[in-house]
Parts: C-alpha cells; sequence; structure tokens
C-alpha cells in the first residue's frame, strides 16, 4: 500500500491525493481537492468517476455494463448519433420530444 497526499498537511479539500492497494484488493484512488475523484480497482465497478461530491457519477463494471447518472443537464451531440438496443429501449421524462 502506498499513499501520497500533496502537500504535506494539506486539508483533504486542498490537496491531491493518491492511493495505490495492491493485495487481496487492487485499487488505484486517484482526488484532486474535494472535486474529482477516480476509482481503478479489480472489482466491480473496475472504474469510477465522481464530480463534487457525486453530482456526477460515471461507473463502469468488468462486464461492460456502464452509468453515467448527474444532477446537472446531460448533452450527447455529434454529426451522427444511433441509439440502438438488443433488448428493450425505454426513455422516461416529464417531456420527451422526438423532433
Amino acid at each position: 500500500q502506498a499513499i501520497t497526499h500533496l502537500p504535506l498537511g494539506a486539508e483533504d479539500a486542498d490537496a491531491v491525493h493518491v492511493e495505490l492497494h495492491s493485495g487481496e484488493k487492487r485499487e488505484l484512488v486517484f482526488k484532486l481537492g474535494s472535486g474529482i475523484e477516480v476509482n481503478v480497482r479489480d472489482d466491480d465497478p473496475v472504474a469510477e468517476l465522481k464530480v463534487d461530491g457525486g453530482k456526477l457519477t460515471l461507473q463502469i463494471d468488468r462486464d461492460g455494463a456502464l452509468t453515467l447518472e448527474s444532477q446537472g443537464k446531460v448533452e450527447i451531440k455529434g454529426s451522427e448519433v444511433a441509439v440502438e438496443a438488443q433488448g428493450q429501449l425505454t426513455l422516461k421524462g416529464s417531456t420527451v420530444n422526438i423532433n
């Protein structure tokens, strides 16, 4: 296990914090103050990004499942955008506008 917290003696909200765990659990934890946290591990979720205490969370599981949760606006833009599901596709919202 290795842990670095810079600058020395800084409050968590003001520091760069890195943890590296090996052994029974292998994990890398990287924090930039209290605003950004990135976790990469050999167990589900294998990758996780948290912004500003959970205002945005991106999670990737070993089976490829992807979860994006945001307390803010989410936009997907591109010259072409395709949405395809092998199974059920569900759209929910107080209003759903198509075209």
